[in-house]
């Protein structure tokens, strides 16, 4: 009998120790851990987990280790001791124990076990166990499909169930999930633009870069692969390798490769279509996908042999193609991409609530006799035939050998007052560089999952997408030799001057300024399904507002005080502020000047136009990107107006009508919003987006304000200059009459009935109407009502776009904006931009709005008065 305290309140020991009541109680124990197979006799004093386990290799330990952490970490929370316990003490328990101090102190698998042997000694965990703790440490002590490394482990036991086991069928939990929506399928870490292989009929994703292996390219390689399984073709033979892991030399084990991974032999791919118009959407409910089976107890998997590396391969074999190339690859900067041909249904519950919602506004608001617009059809351009130059250039600077002789790339701003990041990225990896090659290789993925349930060794796979059903290739898991003489494990086999190169960056870390109520949808929602996005920091004046909001919404840091818009603004690691503070703060100039961030600004940006001029005449001067938050303008929807009356279907423009009102009660009294010190005011908070929308949809800047007319806010004092609602009538420059309404304030019907919002946009042309039935949040829903003269009225929505354009219908106008601000910041060209001089022009009308009425500007900054710019 025998236990040892490893930390205080943590024993480890063997079975006798277990069962010796009158020990445990002089040691303080009350709670213990069995982690051993079969029936423990344990007094009933005793609060009691158990894990059933066997010491061999084989056993899945990995899958244990989050519920025994949690179970040890709430027994000593209460301040009972925890005795964890095996047969004898060497190798289970001190597996399980090793992995409580790996999470809790943030130390590898040797510190851990060097933790242990102080204490006790005689440890000796069995050579899988040790692999599993390293595999919990490579994945940041998170047992998830998101990290590559333990999918990879859980696919070589898949693989390992198939070749060798009882025909029973593969645990397929852990692969991929792809195409995904912000779920458990995302990475695990924020990366760069990635490659993507879809189906060339429906446009169906079907894997990215994250999901591919290299084997001895030039380029930087994901987890390379070791050793082939033995070949079911004669011709293939090699040699095997000893065991995973080498634990002895106190060197970390190779990750493995190739594991559990699949292959597709595809023909030619193409090149998709450019065109920016908007995807125009039947409204329907989508189709939740049919019920799988439920996967087995992964206890009661059949026993498996001791583990090989790179046994578990798993590869498609060729294939010829009679008919064109069912596969189409493309770079992607984000992680997701809309499906235009019969898109595969979405099960993301924010995009069932939001079409199911689009469909019963339509139900309630649509007129008999309505007809929908169809889709447009967007031609293909047809396959290239060269490798780029992009490609050649790519091969070259993943060559690590001329690493010494090149030199950071340089980003230069695109125009003075836009600006970029001045910073140097990585450039991307092409899925392939060694010209022998003759396919990609991608693991295993969940949409495969129908096929390889069959049980079989071999056979062949279709479009996941149940409206498409192309043939993409069949799978082998006994693997194939690849045209550069590896074996390797998958390969699909698009030709290789189809892939081009996409650039990439460096997750961006960002840091809010101020815990604002806009902040969750504004930005840390749309973050979640951003891989080039970190939440980092948030500063708010009360320090527990500033920890709580930090942990509620997955920042890493906050910063509380009276210093801490400062002190995070002096954070290194912070690369990008988001700034939702009102604009007394006068924070936007000392980010600026100071602190030399990007910026993510809330609108208005500033109270006058000469502040606006000051932050991008700065932004220019030092490189940065400033981007003024009119999100709506980044949706499909409002660019789908705005190319319908530009295409001159509806004839000239003629007049313009924007409309943004609040019922009462949406800014209570006391809020900022009332506050004239502060920039408030129906004019300058919805009455910014009706004057920004006039300007944008007649294409224009107005050249005088006929008349304006504003109501104050009440009769107090301190509400002189502040008005609740604002009409004005403005003159443009292509002479058009643009007309705005902005009320944040609109009376109750007979003063009881709440008024519904109005949030439109109507333009008058000369030979139709269209009107945009809310533009300020079209992703929840919208109309798009066109009426030519003469002609059927006709309603259209666009909740994504055509082409080879990023987004997803379930995208947000905030996810839309995140997405253009993030590829300006990386030195990317955005699909939508808002210029510097846009955002002046915006202040400039408010301005002049505001002369007309005779309640005058807001405050300017004191900022620039007091501070001399460097």
């Amino acid at each position: 009998m025998s236990m040892d305290e490893i930390i205080p309140g943590l024993w480890v020991g063997d079975l006798p120790s277990a069962t010796n009541t009158a020990n445990l109680k002089a040691n303080k124990i009350f709670s213990i851990l069995s982690a051993m197979r079969g029936r423990v006799t344990i007094n009933e004093t005793f609060i009691r987990h158990q894990i059933s386990l066997d010491d061999t290799e084989e056993t899945d330990v990995l899958v244990h280790f989050i519920p025994a952490i949690t179970f040890i970490q709430a027994e000593l929370d209460k301040g009972r001791g925890v005795l964890v316990h095996c047969q004898a003490g060497m190798s289970r328990s001190v597996t399980i124990v090793a992995a409580y101090l790996m999470y809790t102190q943030n130390i590898d698998t040797e510190a851990a076990l060097e933790l242990i042997r102080q204490s006790r000694p005689n440890i000796d965990p069995n050579p899988g166990f040790l692999h599993q703790l390293e595999i919990f440490h490579q994945a940041a002590y998170k047992i998830s499909r998101r990290d590559k490394s333990t999918r990879m482990f859980y696919m070589e036991r898949a693989v390992e169930e198939v070749m060798n086991g009882d025909g029973s069928l593969p645990e397929t939990t852990m692969f991929a999930k792809y195409p995904r929506t912000p779920s458990d399928s995302a990475p695990g870490t924020p990366g760069g633009p990635r490659r993507k292989i879809r189906c060339k009929m429906c446009r169906q994703e079907l894997a990215t870069r994250e999901h591919m292996l290299d084997h001895g390219q030039l380029g930087a390689p994901t987890p390379a692969a070791v050793t082939p399984v033995v070949s079911r073709h004669p011709s293939m033979t090699m040699a095997s390798r000893p065991r995973i892991g080498s634990f002895g030399t106190g060197a970390r084990p190779r990750r493995p490769s190739g594991l559990g991974d699949t292959m597709l032999q595809m023909s030619a791919l193409e090149t998709e279509d450019d065109s920016p118009n908007a995807e125009t959407v039947k409204e329907e409910v989508p189709v939740a996908p049919e019920a799988r089976r439920t996967l087995s107890d992964p206890l009661r998997r059949p026993r498996l042999r001791p583990l090989i590396s790179g046994v578990a391969d798993l590869t498609m074999s060729q294939l010829s193609m009679s008919t064109s190339s069912a596969l189409d690859t493309e770079d992607d900067s984000g992680p997701e991409d809309n499906s235009e041909v019969q898109p595969i249904p979405r099960t993301h519950p924010f995009a069932l609530a939001t079409q199911l919602g689009r469909r019963l506004s339509d139900a309630v608001i649509a007129s008999p006799g309505e007809p929908s617009q169809a889709s447009e059809n967007v031609p293909e351009h047809a396959p290239t035939r060269f490798s780029s130059a992009d490609d050649i250039a790519e091969q070259l600077l993943s060559n690590p050998k001329l690493a010494a002789l090149r030199g950071s790339p340089v980003m230069s701003p695109l125009t003075p007052m836009l600006g970029s990041s001045s910073k140097a990225f990585p450039v991307s990896q092409p899925i392939i560089v060694n010209p022998k090659c003759s396919g990609y290789f991608v693991e295993p993925m969940k949409w495969m999952e129908p096929f390889l349930e069959e049980g079989q060794i071999a056979g062949k796979i279709t479009c996941p997408n149940p409206k498409c059903g192309a043939k993409l290739g069949n799978y082998d898991w006994a693997g194939m030799c690849c045209g550069c003489k590896e074996w390797v494990t998958p390969i699909w086999r698009p030709p290789r001057c189809a892939a081009d190169v996409g650039s990439t960056g460096k997750p961006l870390k960002f840091g809010c300024l101020g815990a604002a109520k806009i902040t969750p949808g504004a930005l840390v929602k749309p973050a979640r399904t951003h891989p080039e996005v970190v939440l980092f920091a948030v500063a708010a004046r009360d320090p527990k507002r500033a920890a709580e909001f930090a942990t509620e919404h997955g920042f890493q840091k906050s910063y509380g005080g009276p210093n801490c818009y400062q002190d995070m603004l002096d954070d290194p690691d912070v690369d990008v502020v988001y700034n939702a503070l009102p604009n007394r703060n006068e924070l936007h100039f000392e980010w600026t000047m100071k602190a030399g961030k990007h910026v993510l600004l809330e609108k208005p940006a500033t109270n006058t136009a000469s502040e606006a001029t000051a932050i991008f005449a700065l932004a220019a001067q030092k490189n940065l990107v400033v981007l003024e938050a009119f999100h709506y303008r980044f949706h499909p929807a409002v660019q789908r107006v705005k190319s319908i009356i530009d295409s001159g279907e509806l004839g000239v423009i003629e007049t313009i009508t924007a409309t943004l009102t609040a019922p009462h009660g949406t800014a209570p009294d006391g809020d900022i919003r009332w506050n004239y010190e502060l920039g408030g005011g129906a004019t300058m908070d919805p009455g910014c987006y009706t004057v920004n929308v006039l300007r944008y949809l007649a294409g224009a800047n107005p050249t005088a304000v006929l008349t304006a007319r504003a109501v104050r806010y009440s009769t107090l004092p301190e509400h002189e200059k502040v008005d609740k609602m604002v009409w004005a009538t403005l003159a443009m420059e292509t002479q058009v009459v643009g007309e705005v309404h902005a009320n944040l304030d609109e009376a109750k019907i007979l003063g009881i009935i709440p008024r519904m919002p109005k949030l439109s946009a109507t333009v008058e042309c000369s030979a139709g109407k269209i009107e945009i039935f809310n533009f300020l949040v079209p992703h929840f829903y919208h109309r798009i009502t066109v009426s030519p003269k003469g002609q059927r009225q006709r309603i259209e929505k666009a909740y994504s776009f055509n082409g080879n354009f990023k987004g997803e219908d379930w995208w947000t106008t905030y996810r839309y904006q995140l997405e253009a601000f993030v590829d300006k910041v990386q030195g990317r060209s955005p699909q939508t931009w808002i210029a510097g001089q846009d955002t002046v022009a915006n202040v400039e009308w408010i301005e002049e709005i505001y002369a007309k009425d005779g309640f005058g500007s807001r405050p300017a900054s004191s900022y620039l008065a007091k501070n001399r710019v460097e």
